[in-house]
């Protein structure tokens, strides 16, 4: 989470296995994909920040609990969401990040209204 607030995405990938995957509520993407996602929210919202509200470790599996929030470029309009993020490790490597949230609600940030 520090790499990802310090918007420094070769030192975040560089803690993510070859076979790394995001995984949402319809779809599984490959480290590639996840890089180009991460990139485009990156300039979306180039103040983007997470906030760890909780975290629970048992064993591989690290629940974080957490505030995501920023201004869209697009709209201009300052945010914050909640998500959930299931991250498991391998090898001490992140193999995978499940991420839970409120997705209609968080991308409505950023679309203008009308």
């Amino acid at each position: 989470m520090r790499r990802l607030n310090d918007h420094d995405l070769d030192g975040y990938y560089a803690l993510c296995a070859n076979d790394f995957r995001y995984v949402g509520t319809a779809e599984r993407i490959g480290h590639t994909a996840a890089r180009e996602v991460d990139e485009s929210i990156f300039a979306a919202v180039p103040d983007h920040w997470r906030r760890i509200d909780r975290m629970v470790v048992s064993g591989d599996v690290v629940a974080v609990w957490l505030t995501f929030g920023g201004t869209p470029t697009s709209t201009g309009r300052r945010f914050e969401a909640e998500l959930c993020d299931i991250i498991e490790v391998r090898d001490g490597l992140i193999q995978s990040v499940t991420m839970y949230g409120d997705w209609p609600a968080l991308f409505s940030n950023f679309v203008e209204s009308s």
